[in-house]
């Protein structure tokens, strides 16, 4: 059975929901920054979002929201972006609707944005992520820090890994 994959673009009425998965230790801990979220703190960042260059979706399937997937465009001029995710909903932590979000935001990047490369750090044992990532084309480019390695995914790189992955994908 085929399984679907929802993208909707978040709004002020989704802040609590995004703050309480965002807040969760599995998912904090692979955050640049693992502080709590307050939900004054949350508004905040809501009010402060560039609509222009922030592209920010809670995925679901059917009715049932699953976590978040986010493009911002790093250099408008070069049409550069980073990508994050991360799986809120605990029953769906390993489900392969976490790896078609991450190809339905990708889609949406390259696609729809006409953006030409993501470049991205991802924790250095953010394993299941960099698994999915490596899948979709990304390269190691080179380490940040002692946390954090940065991987960069051209436009050219994800659509030729994504011809190889159709099956998987249907």
């Amino acid at each position: 059975m085929k399984k679907e994959v929802d993208l909707r673009e978040i709004s002020v009425y989704d802040l609590e929901l995004i703050r309480f998965w965002r807040n969760k230790n599995h998912v904090r801990k692979q955050m640049n920054s693992s502080d709590l979220i307050t939900s004054e703190g949350q508004k905040k960042w809501f009010s402060s979002l560039n609509k222009k260059t922030n592209y920010i979706f809670i995925y679901s399937e059917g009715d049932i929201d699953i976590g978040v997937v986010v493009c911002k465009i790093t250099d408008v001029s070069k049409r550069i972006f980073d990508i994050g995710i991360y799986c809120g909903n605990e029953e769906y932590l390993g489900s392969p609707l976490n790896f078609i979000s991450l190809i339905k935001i990708h889609d949406y990047a390259f696609q729809k944005l006409d953006l030409i490369k993501c470049i991205t750090s991802i924790k250095k044992d953010n394993y299941s992520v960099i698994k999915m990532d490596k899948r979709i084309g990304y390269c190691f480019k080179k380490n940040i820090n002692i946390d954090f390695d940065q991987y960069i995914l051209t436009k050219e790189d994800y659509f030729i890994s994504k011809e190889k992955m159709k099956i998987f994908i249907k």
